[in-house]
């Protein structure tokens, strides 16, 4: 890395801070690079080519307390190596670490990750098709973060793996590391101790992407009993174009919420902002099988006198955390 400049007269924050403002933190496979090289608690064989010769990487983190902020991040770099704890906590840890980087070959990321966690990387070798290769990577986790389902970010669309992104590169949404870990298998992700609004009954918007309101059958339920149902994210244009492709949008989540019908349920996030909306296929016991179907915000409302007659009403069953009930998001 000889862009990192001469390292003979340079000092010690200098190197840190040339070295995060360097490519080698923003590629896939120079991670790959710092978790080979871990060996206990710090890069111990890790060395960085500076134009006129070599620079251990312990050698830039002599203070763990040090309030200068580029050691502060090569210690956050650091930490990012996720060689310890279980599996979710793991991946979370991995996701973390590679929000900024990136790759010129998208379909040699499972590859990587494989090689990191220690997985067997000749099952996605020999696939080609970056899904296909993400799609073997997952199916050797056992345990993954439950909040994964939560997240906006590109999806898998293959059957048992609508909860995995097609990416862990470059992400903006926040795996949590302190996730609660959900088990998976080729059915899905089993999640449990979330709170559910399973529809009911419906009535589709008489107006274009006027969205829905869920209203709790049972009259025994306490407040609150109505929720506004929209698309994630918020939405704004300045433009004609740009206010046709919003309105679109709009549009395509109210035409999947009607499509699936009576087969729909909310999986409500007590965690963060969006909750994952899913069509229950089959139940078997106390497990309701499901297929991701998109991500929503759901919000408590008061009276809908003004919202009937325009916007979608779907009377919901709630289904509290504390049932028993799982769900496996396919």
């Amino acid at each position: 890395m000889s862009s990192l400049g001469s390292a003979s007269r340079a000092s010690r924050m200098e190197k840190c801070t040339r070295l995060l403002c360097s490519a080698w933190v923003r590629r896939l496979w120079t991670y790959q690079e710092a978790i080979l090289s871990k060996n206990g608690s710090y890069c111990d064989k890790l060395e960085l080519q500076f134009a006129d010769g070599p620079v251990h990487f312990q050698s830039l983190l002599r203070s763990p307390k040090s309030l200068c902020h580029s050691e502060k991040a090569l210690q956050s770099l650091l930490l990012a190596l996720p060689l310890t704890g279980d599996e979710a906590f793991r991946l979370s840890t991995l996701a973390r670490a590679l929000k900024y980087r990136t790759t010129n070959r998208q379909e040699d990321e499972a590859i990587c990750l494989s090689s990191v966690l220690g997985l067997d990387m000749a099952k996605v070798t020999q696939l080609q098709r970056l899904e296909d290769r993400m799609v073997a990577f997952y199916s050797q986790i056992n345990s993954v973060p439950r909040n994964l389902i939560f997240r906006n970010m590109p999806r898998l669309d293959i059957d048992g793996y609508g909860w995995a992104p097609l990416s862990l590169l470059q992400q903006s949404a926040e795996i949590a590391t302190r996730s609660v870990a959900a088990t998976r298998d080729a059915n899905g992700m089993y999640v449990t101790g979330v709170k559910v609004l399973r529809f009911q009954s419906m009535s589709p918007p008489n107006w274009p992407y006027q969205h829905f309101i869920l209203t709790v059958a049972s009259r025994e339920y306490s407040k609150p009993a109505s929720w506004r149902l929209t698309i994630a994210g918020t939405r704004s244009g300045t433009t004609e174009g740009e206010w046709r492709r919003i309105v679109a949008e709009w549009n395509a989540f109210d035409e999947m919420v009607v499509s699936i019908g009576t087969r729909g349920a909310v999986l409500l996030n007590d965690m963060g902002e969006y909750c994952t909306v899913v069509e229950v296929l089959r139940q078997n016991m106390d497990t309701r099988y499901c297929k991701f179907i998109t991500l929503a915000e759901v919000t408590a409302c008061g009276d809908i006198t003004d919202h009937i007659g325009k916007q979608g009403m779907i009377s919901v069953e709630a289904i509290e955390a504390q049932s028993g009930a799982r769900w496996c998001v396919g």
